[in-house]
């Protein structure tokens, strides 16, 4: 890459956005460090300015103290052993040693980036911000230490980046400075704190930006960054802005699909690392231990009237589902695998549309089985077939999931479920202690 990062000087409308990588590179490091290259160089404010600083000196001291590790792998304390507070933490220290952000990544998109795509930066004319669990939001040739810090799974590093919104408060005062009116999200990968870190119904709100989130159609693994990094390569950084404006949502450009909506990904059983992105041929293969059908969630065919016993039943699907190992379960879609869709729950709520059918469902959640296993359940209402159906992914929790509900004598009863071949099995006092014991053995110690 040429040596002159100079050269870079973005001034469209168009931003990428991705993420650091675990792997990186040590060689041709330098003490010579660019503040005109680092994201305080850029037009945000002040505010924004004194979040990241401060943020970075919070995670710095829990990198140091060794708070964070990713996956039990405690030798990532190692690789922070020569990481200093120097002039990329706003302090003087001149003994820390720095590479470019894009050169220091080694990870899956920038191996798709290739040598080529970088060069292509540095005459691209659209922004390009890379996410990372040290540094924040960072400038693609603002220089960084050798360092070691993830996520994972919403560790101090994400809460401490996400307080109050602040990293999403970051972005949008960037897309407010520099005008950006289309956004490409490659975050999508194992590591889903990542792609969730960004409050994106709050950037949508506080900006009139186009977000195009991306997705592979075969791969919801770090495998797909480097698809990621292809396509940035081939079909954005040389493009111009009128030629990106074609690229929109739906659109399916080298098996990349791009959403207006972010997918919560859930690694299922038989359908491991894929994105589900053609519910029907699901629906097709019909009821299996990891994917059950509810022809409704309020509404009883069979009566004709509204009937809470089927929320129960809906609740107990999805409990046994975060108790085992996750799975999907489609609301709308009879037992033989007919699309019958929602429209009549629709009509028992108050709100009857998708939108108050989700909150309503958000508020089975809390009721049910307690507002601290969102973080594990995701619904989404799609059309399929001339129908709305409701999807709902869900992981395997790292906690026993209780249901909740009373009885005919208005006494609250908890009971608890796990998945059977397909169908939700109750388990006695004993037997779900002896599971519990044996299912979360790792979490429990």
């Amino acid at each position: 890459m040429p040596p002159s990062f100079n050269s870079y000087n973005p001034n469209s409308s168009t931003l990428i956005l991705t993420l650091d990588s675990y792997h990186k590179i040590r060689d041709r490091e330098t003490s010579e460090y660019r503040p005109e290259s680092s994201i305080f160089s850029s037009h945000i404010d002040d505010t924004c300015k004194k979040f990241i600083e401060r943020t970075r000196k919070k995670v710095f001291d829990h990198l140091k103290s060794g708070d964070v590790i990713w996956k039990d792998s405690y030798k990532e304390r190692d690789y922070n052993d020569n990481l200093v507070l120097a002039k990329d933490f706003f302090t003087d220290d001149n003994k820390a040693m720095y590479l470019p952000a894009i050169e220091r990544y080694d990870g899956d998109f920038f191996d798709g980036l290739e040598e080529k795509g970088k060069d292509y930066l540095l005459h691209s004319k659209h922004h390009f911000l890379i996410l990372s669990g040290l540094y924040g939001l960072l400038k693609p040739f603002e220089d960084i230490q050798f360092y070691s810090c993830q996520f994972g799974d919403k560790n101090i590093c994400y809460n401490l980046w996400t307080h109050q919104t602040g990293i999403s408060k970051v972005l949008v005062n960037y897309i407010t400075k520099y005008k950006i009116s289309k956004i490409f999200d490659f975050t999508a990968c194992d590591v889903t704190a990542y792609h969730e870190c960004i409050d994106w119904n709050f950037v949508k709100k506080a900006t009139s930006v186009e977000i195009l989130h991306g997705y592979h159609l075969k791969t919801t693994t770090d495998k797909a960054l480097k698809y990621y990094g292809r396509f940035v390569r081939n079909h954005i950084l040389l493009n111009d802005t009128e030629e990106l404006t074609k690229i929109k949502h739906g659109s399916i450009i080298d098996e990349i699909e791009f959403s207006e909506k972010i997918k919560r990904i859930v690694a299922l059983p038989e359908i491991s690392h894929q994105i589900v992105n053609n519910w029907l041929t699901i629906i097709k293969l019909k009821e299996k231990k990891n994917v059950e059908f509810k022809q409704s969630l309020r509404w009883s065919f069979k009566t004709n009237d509204d009937k809470k016993k089927s929320e129960y039943i809906a609740m107990r699907a999805i409990s046994s589902m975060l108790n085992s190992e996750g799975g999907l379960l489609f609301i709308g879609v009879s037992d033989n695998g007919n699309i019958v869709g929602i429209e009549d729950d629709y009509k028992t709520l108050q709100k009857q549309s998708s939108d108050g059918y989700l909150l309503h469902f958000d508020n089975l959640i809390n009721n049910y089985l307690g507002k601290e296993f969102h973080q594990y359940v995701f619904a989404s209402v799609e059309h399929i077939e001339g129908k709305d159906v409701c999807v709902i992914q869900i992981a395997k929790s790292k906690a026993p999931v209780f249901v909740k509900s009373k009885n005919d004598n208005g006494i609250i009863k908890e009971e608890f479920f796990i998945r059977g071949i397909a169908s939700s099995q109750p388990l006695g006092m004993k037997d779900a202690l002896d599971y519990i014991r044996s299912h979360w053995k790792n979490d429990l110690e």
